[in-house]
């Protein structure tokens, strides 16, 4: 069975539209995290927070998995913006 959570939903810094001006963000940009479970297979597409921690509370919160260590992630985007991004 494959399973999909949403762990984050993303937002832009300004947005033009609701009359936010170009001249300064008026919230940090997040990308959309979505977990995707097939077994005991992991694939993190977009960790978008930049302190680990915090994404693996949030993998926690909104999938109910405990991160111990390093799994899959995939980019669909560069550069990447989240602190896991880094790890080797």
């Amino acid at each position: 069975m494959i399973r999909w959570d949403v762990v984050t939903l993303g937002n832009i810094s300004r947005n033009r539209y609701w009359g936010e001006a170009d001249d300064r963000p008026r919230r940090a940009p997040l990308c959309t995290s979505t977990l995707i479970t097939v077994e005991n297979f992991h694939l993190l597409v977009d960790p978008s927070l930049a302190d680990a921690a915090q994404m693996a509370g949030e993998l926690d919160r909104r999938a109910d998995i405990v991160v111990l260590g390093h799994d899959n992630y995939f980019l669909t985007r560069t550069p990447p913006s989240g602190a896991l991004h880094s790890r080797p």
